[in-house]
């Protein structure tokens, strides 16, 4: 399998909008194949798999044709970028729902977006307010207008594990969906610029830069073209955006109580969004429609508990996190989210997303070396707060370490690191010594640890071991549906 089929999957896996894992999960392909296709690593592609792939990827027939060829033939030549036909690009992410109001913001954007010569939007407000909510929806009611397709980039520019996405970056992901191949995009960023804006002269397309952090970021991104319209969304109003670019501001505001309380009933019905203690729950949210969604979605998981109960457990978590001073930044203990040190959760994330990128680049030794340092600091976590990283962070980078072990030729090392993910993931007993109960996510996560396990333990020659996995994970999967059905969904704890 050489780099040009690769570049290709990669090409119209970007133009879909689609990360590795997304894509894996929807082909029923696994992510290491993924991986390994697109980085040259794998020495055939299956026709079966290649036919889910493009059936994921919402490709063309002749796209399909070509995918399957260059699978088949790698040697097969593909036509330079300016002479391809590709289909246009799809990026958005799905309509958000449930989605109530906002019908005189939608309106405005409209308006803002007609009445510029420049076509460009700011959308700015608070976290959690409801920006990107807003633009998606109203770039789903407005697609029509846009032929040419639609481009979409999360620039994460406030306070992600990620880091804030490079322009030049950004400007490599829409030049893939527009139909360029690595080999054409060129490596300075002002000349990516000049081929997008080039690329995009006379279309007829939407694009949607989310989570702007300032308008440095933003700048080399605009396409200068009459027929596009871009929105972008940022906690700041981007002042050069607006003075430079000749770009229009939307300034989002909480939403009023009339329309908070139908996002309410729409999770968890008329008659309860209308009962006691409903008022509370409203009051407790403020208007944001980030913490709405989350509060509405832990009402509907528990229909048997009253609004007043579930208000007064909400306000204990934002009070007992270190950022209570931030509502939204308390919605995170809500979701499961908020880490107690910062800035050493965010410093193994990146180690992790260094290794996966050390190793599409071809160095699988400096990519153990990375994804060895993040295990190192989720140990120092969960010694500083024990039991909050076992079961999620530090065990999904003990079953990449093995995976990346038994890449290197490790074999019993990554057994041995498989397995521990496997214990980490295990329910314990509570603090007075009972069983614990576990919930639909917790097994669903074992089931995923133990898979993992038994295919080490094949590989290794370890049949039996292996065969006792797979049994255990047929079982797991039984209880998990059980489990769904009865309704038991994991704690903010975990």
């Amino acid at each position: 399998m050489t780099e040009q089929w690769g570049a290709l999957l990669r090409r119209y896996r970007t133009r879909a909008g689609f990360t590795q894992e997304h894509l894996a999960d929807v082909a029923g392909v696994s992510i290491r194949t993924i991986r390994r296709w697109e980085t040259g690593h794998r020495p055939q592609a299956h026709g079966p798999s290649v036919k889910r792939v493009a059936q994921a990827l919402g490709l063309t027939t002749d796209e399909c044709e070509q995918l399957r060829a260059m699978a088949a033939d790698p040697a097969a030549e593909q036509q330079p970028g300016a002479g391809r036909a590709v289909a246009p690009p799809r990026q958005l992410p799905l309509d958000p729902e449930p989605f109530a109001g906002r019908a005189a913001e939608l309106g405005e954007l409209t308006a803002k977006l007609a009445g510029t010569a420049r076509g460009i939007v700011v959308v700015d407000g608070p976290r959690g307010v409801g920006k990107t909510f807003l633009v998606l929806r109203w770039a789903a009611g407005h697609s029509a207008q846009f032929p040419d397709g639609q481009l979409y980039a999360g620039l994460r520019g406030f306070g992600t594990n990620a880091g804030a996405q490079a322009p030049a970056d950004v400007l490599s992901q829409f030049l893939f969906a527009l139909g360029f191949t690595p080999q054409e995009v060129p490596g300075d960023v002002e000349a990516r610029a000049a081929l997008y804006r080039g690329a995009v002269a006379g279309k007829r397309l939407l694009v949607v830069l989310d989570n702007a952090r300032d308008s440095q970021q933003v700048q080399p991104l605009l396409p200068r073209s009459p027929g596009c319209a871009v929105v972008v969304t940022s906690r700041h109003r981007l002042n050069g955006l607006v003075i430079g670019s000749g770009a229009e501001s939307l300034t989002l505001g909480p939403m009023p109580d009339t329309e908070a309380r139908e996002i309410l009933a729409a999770a968890i019905g008329p008659r309860r969004a209308s009962a006691d203690g409903a008022d509370e729950l409203l009051g407790f949210c403020r208007g944001l429609p980030l913490v709405l969604g989350a509060v509405a979605a832990r009402a509907a998981a528990h229909p048997d508990r009253g609004l007043r109960e579930l208000t007064e457990e909400l306000r204990e978590f934002v009070a007992s996190s270190p950022a209570n001073h931030d509502r939204t930044s308390g919605l995170a203990a809500i979701l499961g989210e908020h880490h107690p040190d910062v800035e050493l959760f965010e410093l193994a994330s990146r180690l992790v997303q260094q290794a996966h990128q050390l190793n599409e680049l071809g160095r699988p030794e400096d990519a153990l070396s990375a994804i060895t340092d993040a295990e190192a600091v989720y140990r120092q976590l969960d010694r500083q707060t024990p039991g909050f990283y076992r079961a999620g962070p530090l065990a999904e980078c003990l079953v990449t370490k093995s995976l990346q072990l038994l890449d290197l030729g490790f074999g019993e090392e990554a057994v041995k690191a498989s397995a521990e993910a496997v214990q980490l993931r295990r329910p314990h007993d509570d603090e007075r010594g009972q069983p614990g109960v576990p919930t639909a996510a917790v097994l669903r996560m074992l089931a995923g640890s133990l898979g993992n396990h038994a295919v080490l333990l094949c590989t290794t020659g370890r049949q039996d071991e292996a065969l006792a996995a797979l049994t255990e994970v047929v079982e797991l999967r039984r209880r998990f549906a059980t489990a769904r059905k009865a309704g038991r969904t994991v704690s903010s704890r975990g």
